[in-house]
């Protein structure tokens, strides 16, 4: 069956601000762990709850849940103030999906209203019918199996036929994790030819990795 439903991760897969972000995270941790340990231990657990990656970098010198607290809500504050960049593939390859008919949502850990707010700045919230954010202080949002949940109800699918619909596009490992265990197809996103990240995505679970989202469209079309 052909995939009309498509949802993206946000960052690192539509927008380009995983770097931008990982920086963010390294100077919100300074005097905990270095700055290149900061950013390697952002960079390798993309696609989880910010609010689990301080606990992970920062495992051998752990920050109270008072403080990290703090830390998440100036994390997301600095983001939203921060100027959203769209890939260079993304805005004709999601007008052309929303051209066949596809549903597109996105799935991110950002809080909702934030990606919203980008989305438009951009240009293309007007192609998504589903913007599905978090709210960090309760996992239940987290991006996943809630969210893959509430696009299935909400198109009054079950489970079954959603997973042969549906596809989760992504750039981290976590993101074909979470795909996988709902039963759904994954893609794998990346942005060069980084023949190791596309092996672990493949590891992952990923059905098929591409570098350019309009491979995507492409892969849409023929299915």
């Amino acid at each position: 069956m052909r995939w009309d439903i498509v949802l993206f991760d946000l960052d690192g897969t539509l927008f380009d601000s995983m770097r931008e972000h990982a920086e963010i995270f390294a100077a919100l941790l300074e005097g905990r762990v270095s700055h290149d340990e900061a950013i390697e231990g952002y960079m390798e657990s993309a696609g989880q709850p910010v609010v689990h990656q301080f606990r992970q970098v920062a495992e051998r010198n752990p920050v109270p849940d008072e403080e990290l607290r703090r830390l998440v809500a100036q994390f997301f504050d600095q983001i939203a103030k921060s100027t959203p960049r769209l890939f260079r593939d993304v805005k004709a390859s999601v007008k052309a999906l929303s051209a066949m008919g596809c549903i597109l949502g996105v799935s991110t850990n950002v809080r909702t209203e934030v990606v919203e707010s980008r989305l438009r700045r951009v240009g293309i919230r007007t192609y998504f019918d589903f913007v599905l954010g978090s709210d960090p202080r309760n996992d239940a949002t987290a991006k996943g199996i809630g969210h893959f949940t509430t696009v299935m109800r909400a198109l009054g699918l079950d489970r079954e036929t959603f997973g042969r619909r549906a596809v989760f596009v992504g750039d981290a490992e976590h993101d074909m994790l979470l795909a996988r265990q709902f039963g759904l197809e994954a893609v794998g996103r990346i942005h060069s030819e980084d023949s190791e990240m596309r092996k672990r995505l493949m590891q992952a679970g990923a059905a098929c990795v591409v570098d350019d989202l309009r491979q995507l469209v492409t892969l849409v079309s023929k299915r």
